[in-house]
């Protein structure tokens, strides 16, 4: 029987969600959207990017709104960078996208690096929950002369998209903030094709050397689940909502059971050699490595689906802890 649920476009861009936002009701991201498309043809991307962040996000408190500003303005200008670097990771990886390669940036947020995929190949699509999100990435696109990359309104646990449709998925600071990680990864694998790559990073809930990401308090993932967002309305850094990081432990787990055995993780950042923590930390290798790993800020994770390029990449897989730089500007490289 088909399926008789109807799905609108809105601002060219169709809407295949099954649920709203965890931080935004509909009808406020309606008129959320409603207010970008309204200044669209006004600003180029970077003034509809302010505006959005000093008029639009009602949610941030006005001593945030610089630092998040500045944060995604910074994005835009290294993303070609960071997809260089990338290229570089996946080198290192034994793993190289194929010539006309079809690219799945997962959680793509404003498009930065779904711009940064389209200087490589015209058949990228963005997909994010947030609608207000992908008209700002739509704007991108167009401001960079790119009308080839196709965006979707979607939830990452159910997405509108035929099996097998990708030879890679690149999903950046998304899997902490889906309902249900395991359907996230199993959709993930159901879009790729055969020896196709994902690439992901997990902010690490039992992480000694940084804070909670979210909301830069530490500690918050040594509570249990149900008290974190007391301690932070307490310590004036909530609600703490829609967030569930994972250990190493949980997200091992997860992997594994999701792609079987072929994962490869990288702890980010890892001390520098110079720093006496640095020296320790190699000299003691590989006791130090598993500690470390349990404590670091983030897991970087590189999986594929059983095919030939998995096949090439696997003989590499040793050690792959350590070679893979960090992506991220603000974390220290190896």
């Amino acid at each position: 029987m088909a399926c008789q649920r109807e799905f609108p476009f809105i601002a060219g861009i169709p809407d295949f969600r099954l649920f709203d936002p965890p931080y935004v009701s509909r009808r406020e991201e309606t008129a959320r959207v409603n207010a970008l498309l309204d200044r669209y043809r006004e600003f180029d991307w970077e003034g509809l990017t302010r505006f959005y962040v000093r008029r639009i996000l009602t949610d941030l408190a006005p001593d945030q709104k610089d630092a998040h500003l500045e944060h995604r303005l910074t994005l835009r200008y290294r993303a070609r960078e960071r997809e260089k670097l990338l290229q570089a990771q996946l080198q290192d990886l034994g793993y190289s996208l194929p010539a006309g390669c079809r690219i799945l940036d997962l959680g793509c947020g404003s498009g930065e690096a779904t711009v940064a995929f389209l200087s490589r190949t015209p058949h990228v699509t963005g997909v994010d929950i947030s609608l207000e999100e992908l008209v700002l990435a739509r704007k991108l696109c167009e401001e960079e002369g790119y009308y080839s990359g196709s965006f979707v309104a979607a939830c990452a646990e159910s997405l509108p998209l035929p099996t097998q449709s990708f030879d890679f998925v690149y999903s950046m600071d998304v899997v902490e903030h889906v309902r249900d990680q395991r359907a996230f990864l199993l959709e993930a694998r159901k879009v790729l094709k055969d020896g196709g790559g994902f690439l992901f990073n997990s902010p690490n809930r039992y992480s000694l050397v940084a804070a909670e990401p979210h909301v830069n308090l530490w500690g918050v993932g040594f509570l249990p689940r149900n008290l974190a967002d007391p301690y932070c309305r307490l310590r004036g850094k909530g609600p703490y909502s829609g967030k569930r990081l994972l250990s190493y432990r949980e997200l091992t787990a997860i992997v594994k059971e999701v792609f079987g055995s072929s994962h490869l993780f990288e702890r980010r950042p890892n001390p520098k050699s110079q720093s006496l923590a640095g020296k320790l930390y190699h000299a003691l290798a590989p006791f130090s490595v598993k500690a470390y790993t349990l404590i670091a800020a983030e897991h970087l994770v590189f999986t594929q689906v059983p095919g030939e390029n998995s096949k090439k990449a696997a003989g590499r897989q040793q050690p792959a802890a350590g070679r893979m730089k960090d992506s991220k500007a603000h974390s220290a490289e190896s």
